[in-house]
């Protein structure tokens, strides 16, 4: 790790070849549980720690609504849950957002696992030998 005081980052970073299709909700609001229709978002990157996701809604930066992303990674089903902790203003209409999670340890685990295992296959499958 860095010791860049400006680099907040403690995982390793999978910068997706494509972006992931991952459908997002809402499901929680301060500390009230809710149900709110699922949204398709495009995953640009993902850790241990938390993702990059693009929309064409405008959501709130705050750690008081917790939303929850269920995508595929390397044929794996997800279901992780965090918050957005900054926002982009792109185009007209259209967002870059920076998700926290909030997952308990065994599950980033895992995740960080399948996160590694697939920078390996992404590697092998597109860096080519001199």
């Amino acid at each position: 790790m860095s010791d860049n005081p400006t680099n907040k980052r403690h995982f390793f970073r999978l910068q997706l070849k494509e972006p992931l299709d991952a459908e997002m909700s809402i499901v929680q609001i301060k500390d009230q549980r809710i149900e709110s229709k699922e949204t398709l978002v495009k995953v640009d990157n993902i850790s241990g720690g938390g993702l990059k996701y693009f929309s064409d809604l405008k959501m709130p930066v705050s750690h008081e609504i917790v939303l929850e992303f269920k995508m595929e990674l390397n044929k794996e089903p997800l279901t992780l849950m965090g918050y957005n902790v900054w926002r982009v203003d792109r185009e007209e209409g259209d967002y870059e957002y920076g998700v926290l999670f909030t997952i308990d340890e065994v599950l980033r685990e895992q995740l960080t696992a399948l996160v590694n295992k697939t920078a390996i296959i992404y590697k092998k499958k597109y860096v080519q030998t001199v």
